[in-house]
């Protein structure tokens, strides 16, 4: 299927009709949003910050775990709120400047304040903002919607924004009913001051239900009383929007999208939420951190290099480094600073799918990085361990 989305314009008139009915629709029939006490992440990570295990959000750091943060000496940088934290920051010296930074043009919409990810232009178009790529091939559109009440199942909402959106824009295309998005989807929080819910399903025809090479997402993030809708839309066979593609054009926009008039509970929830034992395998490479509520880090690292001493030999030469520091959460930045070296930071964002079959929900730790190779941008997924 030809999907150039020349309906967007369709979307973008239409979408006034959308905004006066989502609040009133719900995936139950019951019609009726539940704004003033809806749950947020924040809710849920009430817990993580006293170290006990959240429920309905962000796992918190339970008393044995992280398996060696007993071990780590204890440190004056703490990760507490907003305050903590830069008081931490300045008694281990001037904050460091990301290793990556973000780079752009920052643009407001609304309540948005955004960078347009690389590849992608961006304008607004009859109260909506529009990037897309200039020659729509391979198909990446991110839609940004002004923000609308907030029901109280907030991924039922978010689902329902994405059907209707998808129904307007091209009303012979549809959400598969293949798999129900709502079954296992994304929840995260970002530490520009906002959580959100990510639910993504591959389109269809809506006649026969065949695949059409489209795939969908929407990230409906949490304001309060309000949520803002992102909807965005990918070809399959050239990905750009995913954490595992490429091309990460979602979680670019993710690093840099703030909201004016948020405080700092999700900023505090992040650093909390950050507690715990993390790792990452990638080829021949293996690094593990563990973060300790009392500031302090510990890292262990190896890697394998595999160098041929025969025509049928090979040897299998393992490095393996680590050490211990400080570390201090500063908005989206993590700071770590090596006793005795100078100290770094990263942009990051943290990230939960799920429900598992056990109920429970599989953390990730995303770290911003470039390569060094061909300049493009990645990010680096640390899974949580809990055991």
């Amino acid at each position: 299927m030809k999907v150039s989305m020349a309906g967007r314009g369709v979307l973008v008139l239409s979408f006034a009709l959308l905004l006066a009915g989502a609040c009133g629709v719900s995936s139950n029939g019951s019609g009726q949003g539940g704004a003033a006490g809806a749950p947020s992440n924040d809710d849920a990570l009430a817990g993580a910050s006293a170290g006990g295990t959240a429920s309905g959000g962000f796992g918190g750091v339970s008393d044995d775990e992280p398996a060696g943060a007993a071990a780590i000496a204890a440190g004056t940088a703490g990760v507490g709120g907003a305050d903590d934290a830069v008081a931490g920051a300045a008694s281990l010296g001037e904050f460091p400047a990301p290793k990556v930074a973000l780079l752009g043009q920052r643009q407001t919409f609304g309540s948005y304040s955004f960078i347009v990810p690389p590849g992608l232009t961006g304008a607004e178009d009859q109260g909506v903002f529009v990037m897309s790529k200039p020659d729509d091939q391979p198909l990446c559109l991110l839609y940004l919607f002004p923000p609308m009440p907030g029901e109280q199942d907030r991924p039922a909402q978010a689902l329902d924004i994405l059907a209707q959106a998808t129904a307007v824009l091209d009303p012979t295309l549809a959400l598969s009913t293949h798999v129900d998005p709502l079954e296992f989807y994304r929840r995260g929080l970002a530490g520009n001051g906002w959580d959100y819910v990510n639910l993504h399903v591959d389109l269809v025809s809506a006649q026969d239900q065949t695949p059409v090479g489209v795939a969908a997402q929407v990230t409906l993030v949490n304001l309060g009383e309000q949520v803002a809708p992102i909807v965005a839309y990918e070809s399959v066979d050239g990905r750009c929007l995913s954490t595992n593609a490429k091309v990460i054009t979602l979680p670019m926009l993710y690093h840099s999208l703030e909201f004016s008039g948020l405080g700092a509970a999700s900023r505090d929830a992040l650093g909390s939420a950050l507690l715990g034992k993390w790792e990452l395998h990638l080829y021949q490479y293996f690094t593990s951190y563990v973060y300790a509520a009392n500031g302090r880090y510990a890292n262990f690292g190896a890697l394998d290099e595999i160098v041929a001493v025969s025509l049928s030999d090979v040897l299998v030469k393992t490095t393996t480094f680590g050490g211990d520091g400080a570390f201090v959460v500063q908005a989206n930045q993590l700071g770590r600073f090596p006793d005795g070296k100078p100290g770094s930071s990263v942009i990051f964002r943290l990230e939960e799918e799920g429900p598992l079959s056990d109920g429970s929900w599989l953390g990730h730790y995303y770290e911003f990085g470039q390569d060094v190779g061909d300049k493009k941008y990645f990010e680096d997924s640390y899974t949580r361990r809990t055991e």
